[in-house]
Formats: structure tokens, C-alpha cells, sequence
């Protein structure tokens, strides 16, 4: 084979087949970490009574999540991401998708604890029927999604598949609506 003559081009090819093993073993190392991460979802209760779900901080997923942003980001800055370019931009998407899920759920989870337990209070439903039928109806679809990601509380599933892709979108509506 002689390939001592093509030393240089020899070496060049053993670089990008590391480089390459390197960045899909990155982008596998994202894969498997999301399949497992989970929100910590718990009875929400005002005293003894429960009043549906509530979602724990989810400080440890923001970390994950900033820490496969930048290696994300690395990634796609590698001269050696041909192989995975699709996958490394499709992680991009569901990383930013998650990312903006987990605010605007954050958001509708401190409006809808402030709210319910405002218009809990029968004196208020009879004093403003309007606005606590109106408060109702996005309490039942707040309770859905709750209901929905304690019984699957994968993040991924949670907040990129679930509802055929709409979470974000649903979650933006209830802050919206909870906004009036």
C-alpha cells in the first residue's frame, strides 16, 4: 500500500475519524440524557385539599439544558459535523423549544397558584361570575397539561411531542388568557 508516501494525508484521515467518533459520541451523550430527564411533578394542595398539580423548580434541568446548549454549540462549530449536522441542528431546536417551554410553564404555573386561589373563594365566583367562568375553563386546560406530564414527565416528551408538538403554543395561550 506504500502508505508511508502519504503520511501527511494518512494523518489528516485519522484526525476527522476521531474528531467525527468525538462529536457523535457528544451528540449521543445528549440523547441518552434527555430520555431521562424527568420534571418532578407533585400534588399541589391548599391545606388538605388538592388542587391539582404543580411543577418542583426545575434548576437541575436548566443546567443540563445550558450545558447541551454549549456543547451544542461547540458542535456546530466543528469543521467535522457532516455525519450529524441534522441531528446536531434538529437538538438545537428541541433545546430552544424546552428552553422556552420551561419559562412560559414557569410563568403559567405562578399565575394559575395566585388566580386559583382567588377565584377558589365562592364570594369572589359570585361577585365576578363572568371572569370565574372564563378562569374556569383555563383552570380545566392548566389541569390537562399537569395531569398530562406527571403521568409522562419526560421534559422531551413534555415539552417538544406532547400535544402533537403544541405545548409551547397551549401554555402561551393559558398565560394569555390567564393575563385577562
Amino acid at each position: 500500500l506504500e502508505l508511508q508516501n502519504f503520511e501527511d494525508k494518512v494523518m489528516d484521515i485519522c484526525i476527522e475519524a476521531k474528531e467525527e467518533a468525538k462529536n457523535e459520541e457528544n451528540i449521543s451523550k445528549i440523547d441518552q440524557a434527555w430520555k431521562v430527564t424527568n420534571f418532578e411533578i407533585v400534588l399541589y394542595k391548599k391545606g388538605t385539599e388538592v388542587k391539582g398539580y404543580a411543577m418542583k423548580a426545575p434548576d437541575e434541568i436548566r443546567q443540563v439544558l445550558e450545558d447541551n446548549i454549549l456543547i451544542l454549540q461547540s458542535l456546530s462549530a466543528s469543521k467535522y459535523i457532516r455525519n450529524i449536522k441534522p441531528k446536531v441542528t434538529q437538538w438545537e431546536r428541541d433545546l430552544n423549544i424546552i428552553n422556552d417551554t420551561i419559562d412560559t410553564w414557569m410563568l403559567v404555573q405562578r399565575k394559575w397558584m395566585y388566580l386559583e386561589s382567588i377565584f377558589a373563594s365562592d364570594d369572589i365566583k359570585m361577585q365576578l361570575p363572568e371572569e370565574a367562568k372564563k378562569f374556569g375553563k383555563t383552570d380545566a386546560a392548566y389541569k390537562k397539561i399537569m395531569e398530562a406530564a406527571f403521568k409522562q414527565p419526560n421534559v422531551l416528551q413534555a415539552c417538544v411531542k406532547a400535544d402533537g408538538g403544541n405545548r409551547l403554543s397551549d401554555l402561551k395561550n393559558i398565560s394569555f388568557d390567564l393575563d385577562k
